[in-house]
């Protein structure tokens, strides 16, 4: 019997091809096992990167619809304007109602989003938008480099990703108290009172039922008349023997000083000073100038007899005489002053829903008995807008006015003595205040919620869950 014995540089050769085989699997197992992993890496960054790019087609949306909102902000007359049918048709937006809606497709590569607007509180709009990544987007982005295609790792689709988010906007109101002025504001005189009420709420107005709003009441008058200037000078404002129920406001490093019997406060007053919580300086505001609207010097002139019976624009070189306002609707420009006494009048009736007078001149003066005054008084009725040009504002005698003003170049002056008893029932914005004698300033809140607005600003941001 022969028996072969293999010599030992065999028995080594064998042994190391079992290694090497046995290496070879633990290898071949490790890489696959990385592959596999890089591959679900790759695949879990995949869907990150459409999740993510859905999130940027959302605030897209969002920004879409804030910029519809605020087309015609720095237009201090016209920002709600951005509501109307022919807004919405000119931006390519659909109205349903309410609710302004719009489809947008970004890049056909990318995605699209789908924003709307429910302006059913009209200062207060919700902007709903949800942005969603193309099939296309998701399929194609995401091919493995070269490498690891070669070594196997296929490309991956992540599905199309949408994700929603709900603004609420709020309205950015052009008249937020009483008084505002870019520099200082004197309150020099005795039985100055700066106080609020609000014309649609028959709790802090008394109502008139055949106009289905109030007019003010000192019975129900509420302390938010407040009083701020942009000025940081210290004595920005001077109370002096006034009493403002409502807050003062000045620029940072500005200071508020009051007289012995002076009062800043709530209602109803108890003691003298301000109180407590009711003065601060954080005022930073900017006042956009007044703009003309384009063609406002070709308008129709103002009928000889002074009366206007017609809805329209229309423009006079001056007021100097009585002028009545007798239809609703109304532009008109002064490419003039505005210069009255005696008994003259500039009286917007109860059929002018609305009237907005542009100045351009450099002063509107009223003295003695001369008013204007709208016989409905509210303030929502008649709106003054100085141009720059329009430098000085007095209401002195027995002036009264009912309306809003903003004239942030202008110097405005509201006072007279003995006992007599003025009257301003709405809101002011100047250059500078002072008022003197026996001046009443009443504000209307509800200017804040319906008036004239700067723009819309977001107020909250929340994402909701996609269905």
């Amino acid at each position: 019997m022969k028996i072969n014995i293999l010599s030992k540089a065999k028995r080594r050769d064998g042994g190391a091809l079992v290694l090497t085989s046995i290496i070879l699997v633990v290898v071949g197992s490790v890489l696959a096992s990385c592959l596999l992993a890089t591959q679900g890496e790759y695949s879990t960054v995949a869907r990150s990167q459409t999740w993510n790019t859905s999130v940027v087609l959302t605030e897209a949306g969002v920004e879409d619809a804030l910029a519809f909102m605020n087309k015609y902000a720095g237009d201090v007359t016209r920002v709600p304007d951005w509501s109307t049918a022919a807004s919405a048709q000119q931006d390519g937006w659909t109205v349903n109602g309410n609710i302004y809606t719009m489809h947008r497709v970004v890049d056909a590569k990318l995605g699209y989003y789908d924003v709307s607007i429910d302006n059913t509180i009209s200062n207060a709009p919700v902007v709903t938008c949800v942005g969603t990544t193309s099939s296309s987007a998701s399929s194609a982005a995401y091919q493995p480099p070269f490498m690891l295609a070669a070594a196997g790792i296929t490309g991956f689709s992540a599905a199309p990703a949408s994700r929603t988010v709900q603004v609420r906007a709020t309205y950015s109101a052009l008249f937020p108290g009483a008084i505002t002025t870019k520099k200082n504001i004197d309150l020099n005189g005795n039985n100055i009172r700066v106080d609020s009420f609000d014309s649609t709420i028959t709790n802090y107005s008394t109502w008139v039922t055949n106009w289905a709003f109030g007019v003010y009441s000192s019975a129900k008058a509420r302390a938010n008349g407040d009083v701020a200037t942009d000025s940081s000078l210290v004595g920005a404002i001077s109370v002096g023997q006034a009493n403002i129920y409502g807050h003062l406001d000045t620029g940072p490093g500005g200071t508020a000083t009051v007289g012995n019997n002076g009062y800043v406060g709530p209602l109803p007053q108890s003691g003298s000073g301000i109180q407590p919580g009711y003065v601060k300086n954080d005022m930073n505001v900017v006042f956009p100038d007044v703009v003309l609207p384009t063609g406002a010097s070709a308008w129709q002139y103002v009928p000889a007899n002074n009366i206007i019976t017609n809805s329209g624009n229309y423009t006079i070189f001056g007021i100097y005489d009585n002028l009545t306002i007798n239809a609703p609707n109304v532009v008109l420009y002064v490419s003039g002053n505005i210069n009255m006494s005696g008994s003259e009048t500039l009286t917007v009736t109860t059929n002018a829903s609305k009237v907005t007078i542009y100045v351009a001149g450099p002063s509107v003066s009223l003295t003695g008995q001369a008013t204007i005054n709208n016989q409905m008084q509210n303030a929502h009725y008649l709106g003054i807008y100085g141009l720059p040009s329009l430098t000085s504002i007095n209401f002195g005698g027995n002036a009264a006015f009912s309306g809003t003003i903003y004239a942030p170049q202008a110097d405005f002056s509201f006072g007279g003595g003995g006992n007599d008893h003025y009257d301003y029932v709405g809101s002011l914005i100047a250059n500078s205040c002072k008022l003197n004698g026996n001046a009443r300033f009443h504000y209307d809140e509800s200017l804040r919620v319906n008036g004239p607005g700067l723009g819309y600003i977001p107020a909250s941001w929340q994402e909701l869950t996609t269905k």
